[in-house]
């Protein structure tokens, strides 16, 4: 069962039950059934552990085969921790131009 389909089918106790014992959060769980975030791979093991119903194959289908063998060498991507690019440094010299003009 994918993320999704378990979040329609369980109730609001449950959801939280599980988000408290995976240590995650309602709300993530909604980004990973939206398609917003892919869940990490010792998240994705975490959730299977705790639901059963949930599977590996489903949550991360570019991660897992159908018999759930890891088939992805970048199987440690995921959207958990989303790095944002540094701005670049502004140089002293840029801002004096700037406030020459």
């Amino acid at each position: 069962m994918d993320m999704k389909t378990y979040l329609k089918q369980a109730s609001p106790e449950q959801r939280a039950a599980l988000a408290d014992k995976v240590t995650s959060s309602v709300g993530y769980f909604y980004l990973i059934g939206g398609g917003h975030r892919k869940p990490s791979v010792k998240l994705c093991q975490r959730l299977v552990a705790a639901e059963p119903m949930l599977s590996l194959t489903e949550l991360r289908p570019d991660v897992w085969s159908s018999g759930g063998v890891q088939v992805s060498e970048s199987a440690t991507a995921n959207d958990d921790a989303e790095s944002v690019p540094a701005m670049p440094r502004r140089r002293a010299s840029d801002n004096e131009e700037a406030s020459h003009e």
